[in-house]
């Protein structure tokens, strides 16, 4: 698996898994709270460069990397010329690039390789354990390791099967919104995303369709935006279906 897919699988995992199979689906109004030392950041592709935009699809750290990755306890992995870094919020290094690959940071570490071998830095560059190598490069690079799982709460809604069809339950198992879509995921930021026919779009609590099925692919909506794919290109919509960031390759 290249890493460009892993960038894109990595967003999808992120808001998708952890926020949808482990935690409560949350409305606008809480979902910011969780994060709230978190500057939400997105990577972009512009020009063959990548950057970050905020959520309003301002350009916040301007494209200049060969690749760029969500960020992960306000530090971003980041590809130049010279190797892999990290950068922070405002688009200076933390730690400049100089390793053959690396991984995200996760409670205070992220796995570097350097020399052909892997081992762990701290969030000043330092080595850990230098003398130990974690795993070998193209398995390592599978591993989910920037993701943080929050503690399991109950859904408000539990997806239901039925007919072939998808639908939602109430916790107490009365069907709240009918079977009716081909495919469908878990709410997140007050929507749900749903395929009707072979695109995807989006659900208010209510069952509405609030978001036309519209993409070939959809994410979850975190912090008011939901990363979707259109003819092999990705791009942000807003909870109104509105482009922040026009699809991309």
């Amino acid at each position: 698996m290249h890493r460009i897919e892993l960038f894109f699988l990595l967003l999808a995992v992120t808001t998708t898994l952890v926020a949808c199979e482990l935690g409560e689906d949350q409305s606008p109004a809480t979902s910011a709270d969780t994060t709230a030392t978190e500057v939400a950041l997105l990577p972009i592709l512009q020009n063959g460069q990548w950057g970050y935009i905020d959520t309003m699809g301002t350009i916040v750290v301007q494209p200049q990397f060969n690749r760029a990755f969500p960020f992960s306890e306000n530090l971003a992995l980041v590809e130049a010329d010279s190797g892999f870094g990290y950068i922070r919020t405002d688009g200076a290094y933390s730690i400049p690039p100089q390793f053959e690959d690396a991984w995200h940071f996760v409670d205070g570490r992220a796995p570097v390789q350097s020399a052909g071998s892997w081992h762990f830095i701290d969030e000043q560059g330092n080595a850990i354990d230098p003398g130990t190598d974690i795993a070998e490069g193209p398995d390592f690079d599978l591993q989910p390791g920037a993701l943080v799982e929050a503690d399991y709460q109950p859904r408000q809604f539990q997806l239901i099967h039925s007919g072939g069809r998808y639908g939602f339950q109430s916790r107490d198992g009365d069907v709240v919104i009918d079977p009716r879509f081909n495919n469908a995921w878990y709410f997140s930021d007050g929507l749900a995303r749903v395929m009707m026919d072979s695109l995807w779009g989006y659900i208010d609590r209510d069952g509405d369709v609030v978001i036309e099925p519209a993409y070939d692919l959809a994410w979850e909506f975190e912090n008011g935006v939901a990363l979707v794919m259109i003819d092999g290109k990705y791009g942000y919509i807003d909870r109104d279906g509105k482009f922040i960031w026009e699809p991309t390759d």
